[in-house]
């Protein structure tokens, strides 16, 4: 049985990646119940156990893919570090203990480039490597959240099936453009644009 033709939750399903994996998904059939903090999609709050286990109780999965999290470029991560490690730290403890309680078989989980140490910067960077050393301070506690998540799918002992996915850089439809909010690629666009509209 693939993944499609399982009952799948998407959480984080109105961000970059959601919106765009939600499309795909849907448009091949898959049966989906989508999450996240927009209209057209169910709203919880993940940050609080309660609500978590009612998504869970009106999605019934069969697979999960997580990719619900708290995110923003540099500046935003400075600013609200503690809100970034404490709302990502919740979201994703609560998310897998559901998981584990309820025995979903599968789960792809969100991880983030940024969590690779430091000291790597500007090398390959290999899968090996992705704990071992500290990483980039301005990102620090959203890295540190994501490193958690993955710490606690190796935590259940086989008990759950899962994917843990790294990406690089992202950017593309659905971004967030929002001048100091942005990640690097989305805030360079959103300026070159109003330079460029400036000009005509």
């Amino acid at each position: 049985m693939s993944l499609l033709d399982k009952k799948i939750l998407l959480t984080g399903a109105t961000g970059l990646i959601g919106v765009n994996l939600l499309n795909a998904l849907r448009a091949q059939g898959a049966d989906v119940t989508a999450c996240g903090n927009t209209r057209g999609a169910l709203r919880y709050d993940l940050t609080d156990p309660t609500e978590t286990a009612c998504m869970f109780d009106i999605a019934r999965p069969e697979a999960v893919i997580h990719l619900a999290a708290r995110v923003g470029g540099i500046y935003a991560n400075v600013l609200e570090a503690a809100r970034f490690y404490r709302e990502n730290t919740l979201i994703n403890t609560h998310v897998i203990d559901e998981i584990i309680v309820r025995q979903v078989p599968y789960v792809m989980a969100m991880g983030t480039g940024c969590a690779y140490p430091k000291r790597l910067e500007g090398q390959w960077l290999f899968e090996n490597e992705y704990l071992d050393g500290k990483p980039e301070p301005t990102n620090a506690a959203y890295a540190y959240a994501k490193r958690n998540m993955l710490a606690h799918l190796q935590a259940a002992g086989g008990q759950v099936k899962y994917s843990y996915v790294i990406p690089a850089n992202i950017y593309g439809p659905h971004d967030n453009f929002h001048p100091e909010h942005s990640h690097a690629v989305p805030g360079l666009i959103q300026k070159f644009v109003k330079i460029g509209r400036a000009h005509d």
